[in-house]
């Protein structure tokens, strides 16, 4: 813009009708030709909103994602070795997010009963993971640390975390 600006007004220096006021005159110059170029400028191409959204996703580190993938992988290794009622139990409520009393009508048994699987299966995969690794602690947070069966009531795939 400033390029244009002093272009301009080198081939019209000779309409300077007063030398003295060049500044003001260079200001005004320069004044109209910027409010012209944002008046007709075409307006910037938009951009997607999809692309947008994925701009400001949170990335985790590759390290991060790395670790994330292995405690899965030996978490579904973990599941495996349970028996299949432990491991029908904890993935009907916590993978495929099932509530109690969807489990319950499903293998046609009392809510109780889920309740108590859930909370053995919780107990067996926790033992299963720390015989499994050389860092047990690695496995003490989270879902099967807490013993309240007391919050699984009504408890589906938005509120479990998934694995």
């Amino acid at each position: 813009m400033t390029q244009e600006v002093f272009l301009h007004v080198l081939r019209r220096l000779d309409q300077l009708r007063e030398p003295e006021r060049f500044a003001g005159w260079l200001r005004q110059v320069a004044v109209r030709m910027a409010i012209n170029r944002a008046t007709r400028r075409n307006a910037p191409p938009s951009v997607e909103t999809a692309v947008l959204e994925r701009a400001s996703e949170h990335r985790e580190d590759p390290l991060d994602e790395l670790i994330a993938r292995e405690r899965a992988r030996r978490l579904w290794e973990a599941l495996e070795r349970l028996k299949t009622i432990d491991r029908e139990a904890l993935v009907a409520f916590y993978i495929q997010g099932e509530s109690l009393i969807e489990i319950a009508e499903r293998l046609e048994v009392p809510i109780g009963t889920v309740k108590r699987r859930l909370h053995t299966a919780r107990k067996r995969l926790k033992a299963e993971l720390e015989t499994s690794v050389a860092d047990a602690g690695e496995w003490g947070d989270g879902p099967l640390e807490d013993d309240g069966d007391g919050e699984l009531i009504g408890a589906c795939a938005e509120d479990a975390p998934l694995w």
